[in-house]
C-alpha cells in the first residue's frame, strides 16, 4: 500500500531521532539528564502512536466513498461505436 510509505518514514524517522538523543547524551552534548528523559520518552511515546496508526491504517483501510466505483461495466462494442461515428 503506497500510503503507508509515508508513514514508514516517519516512524523511522522518530527511531533516528532517539538514537540522535542518546548519541548527544552519551557524549555529553546534551548534559541536562532530566531534558534528555523527558525528549526520549516524548520521542518514544510519539514512535507508538505512529506505529498503531500505521497498523491501523494497513488493517482498516477502504476505498474512500468518492473513489469507489459503482458496477460499471467499461466494455465498448467497437463495431457499434465505429458504425455511429
Amino acid at each position: 500500500m503506497k500510503s503507508v510509505i509515508y508513514l514508514n518514514r516517519t516512524y523511522a524517522s522518530t527511531g533516528e531521532t532517539i538514537q540522535y538523543l542518546e548519541m548527544l547524551f552519551q557524549t555529553k552534548s546534551l548534559s541536562e539528564e532530566a531534558l534528555y528523559k523527558n525528549l526520549r520518552s516524548s520521542y518514544e511515546r510519539l514512535s507508538a502512536m505512529i506505529f498503531k496508526f500505521m497498523n491501523s491504517v494497513v488493517n482498516r483501510h477502504e476505498t474512500p466513498f468518492y473513489v469507489k466505483e459503482d458496477n460499471f461495466s467499461y466494455d465498448v462494442d467497437l463495431d457499434t461505436e465505429i458504425c455511429n461515428q
